[in-house]
């Protein structure tokens, strides 16, 4: 009679992070959590069919909390400056979280591959972005032109990847703009 494990998933999650983070992309084995979690190898195929797949819900875990992070930072600021200016620093902290594991990780094949279909996420970054921003922008009641959201969303996330930016640069852009 096969082991039940509660929470399995998540216990997968939590190991599969933990080296991820300490190891890096490329000696993150499905094995090495597998016996980390006290599971057999076919377990974790039920839940995640690829390594890349099961780093990309651990980054899409940690996507969603920081787009909730934008989201309640937005609606607690004073004025569309603070907002904007939260939702960068929010972008920052996730890109610096990922940046070396990215950066380790692009020699792949499967991470290649996997970057082959990025057109599409980038898309989904983009619209999740204008989202945030058009609800910030109506909440102050400010115009919320579609390019103006978009080219918005589109500079936070660019720039937010670069590790030296000054933020003030985009800033003073932003207020000219809006």
């Amino acid at each position: 009679m096969p082991k039940v494990i509660e929470n399995i998933r998540e216990i997968i999650l939590q190991a599969a992070k933990k080296d991820l983070f300490a190891k890096g992309y490329d000696k993150l084995s499905l094995r090495g959590v597998c016996k980390q979690c006290n599971i057999a190898i076919g377990t974790i195929y039920n839940y995640f069919p690829s390594k890349i797949n099961l780093v990309a819900v651990i980054m899409l875990e940690d996507w969603n909390k920081q787009l909730e992070k934008m989201l309640y930072d937005c609606e607690k600021a004073e004025n569309v400056e603070i907002g904007i200016k939260s939702v960068y620093f929010n972008l920052k902290d996730f890109a610096m979280l990922y940046q070396s594991i990215w950066n380790i990780s692009i020699g792949s094949k499967e991470v290649i591959e996997e970057l082959a279909k990025g057109r599409s996420r980038h898309k989904l970054l983009v619209e999740q972005l204008e989202e945030v921003i058009y609800t910030l922008l109506e909440s102050f009641k400010v115009s919320k032109d579609l390019f103006l959201i978009n080219f918005i969303a589109n500079s936070l996330l660019v720039y937010a990847m670069e590790p030296n930016f000054d933020y003030e640069k985009l800033s003073r852009i932003f207020k000219k703009i809006i």
